[in-house]
């Protein structure tokens, strides 16, 4: 990582059982380091339930910020779920309005 000037990665979550995700988190943050930035993505693939218990599962995990628990056109879920995380959470919004798509990510601070 050092060699590539690389600070950070971004590993997909969301896999059928919470175990399995910090299993991955355990490996990747063992063989990239304590100082390497870790960003999570779930692909918009969790229900509200589901990603509030993995979020607040995934705190003490060191994470720099989750991304698109839920699908990104669900907005009251989506600012409950950000207010009830003490990390960064964000959410995409895309439109297929053009013939190229735009993402625009909504950020909620992280709270300390």
């Amino acid at each position: 990582m050092a060699e590539g000037g690389f600070t950070g990665l971004k590993l997909r979550l969301g896999r059928e059982k919470l175990a399995d995700d910090l299993a991955a988190i355990r490996a990747v943050r063992g063989a990239a380091g304590n100082d390497v930035k870790l960003m999570v993505d779930f692909n918009q693939g969790l229900t509200l339930g589901d990603a509030l218990h993995r979020c607040h599962a995934l705190d003490d995990q060191g994470l720099y910020w989750m991304e698109e628990p839920i699908t990104y056109d669900n907005s009251p879920a989506t600012r409950s779920s950000r207010l009830s995380s003490g990390r960064r959470c964000s959410s995409a919004k895309t439109s297929t309005a053009r013939a190229t798509s735009t993402r625009r990510s909504r950020w909620a601070p992280a709270t300390t």
